[in-house]
């Protein structure tokens, strides 16, 4: 089975170690240098550099039966389009995310234009 994951997380590698450690191979898409820095060397995981047009990536995933798309919450242009290349060579596509925490003492507003009317009421650092 070809596997696919998008990673730019700690979850993508988190994923890339337990999918190694269970003796399963999986290439792993990262957009930067960076990325391929960090992510450690691990048996079955092959890693590919650099970022995609969505053609681009539609090519890529030609052959692939199931795409992880472990990508940064905010990079929602990027998970569009790996959602619309899994749609056009019929593959699954499964989008991994990290729970949602609530940060103890954090002040939660709606937009970003509420949190500047919070913080031209508020003083210090």
């Amino acid at each position: 089975m070809r596997r696919v994951i998008f990673s730019g997380t700690s979850e993508g590698k988190t994923l890339c170690r337990q999918l190694s450690q269970a003796g399963l191979s999986a290439e792993v898409c990262v957009a930067t240098e960076y990325g391929k820095e960090v992510m450690p060397e691990l048996n079955g995981i092959t890693v590919h550099t650099g970022r995609m047009t969505a053609p681009e990536m539609t090519e890529f995933l030609r052959g692939a039966q199931v795409v992880i798309d472990a990508t940064h919450p905010y990079a929602v242009e990027v998970s569009k389009n790996i959602r619309a290349a899994c749609a056009q060579v019929s593959c699954r596509y499964i989008r991994l995310l990290r729970p949602k925490t609530q940060a103890e003492g954090a002040v939660h507003v709606p937009s970003a234009e509420a949190a500047a009317r919070y913080l031209s009421q508020t003083e210090g650092a």
